[in-house]
């Protein structure tokens, strides 16, 4: 898996609110690198510990000559999420991001 690949920046073209109670994420990947990718999303301001966390499956939404792109749509009616990503490549091997 190429890491250096691997790319999301916060509050840009990769997350931003498209519509009411409706957050799109986005993630970019070397092309043909991975074969997965899941969001992991929970609400920022939950008093538990751990914070509960829940899995969103992404969708491959586009390809050019050099990466691949994958999108979710988080719909919730937490005011402020925190998330990361699980990547997985075509050996088994997942990494978190």
């Amino acid at each position: 898996m190429n890491l250096c690949a691997i790319n999301h920046t916060p509050i840009s073209k990769d997350a931003y609110i498209s519509g009411p109670g409706k957050l799109t994420i986005r993630i970019r990947a070397e092309r043909n690198d991975i074969t997965g990718c899941r969001l992991w999303y929970g609400d920022r301001v939950c008093v538990k510990n751990p914070i509960e966390v829940f899995p969103l499956e992404m969708e491959q939404i586009a390809s050019d000559q050099l990466f691949d792109y994958f999108e979710a749509d988080i719909e919730t009616e937490f005011t402020r999420i925190c998330y990361y990503f699980e990547l997985m490549d075509k050996n088994g091997r997942k990494i978190f991001y």
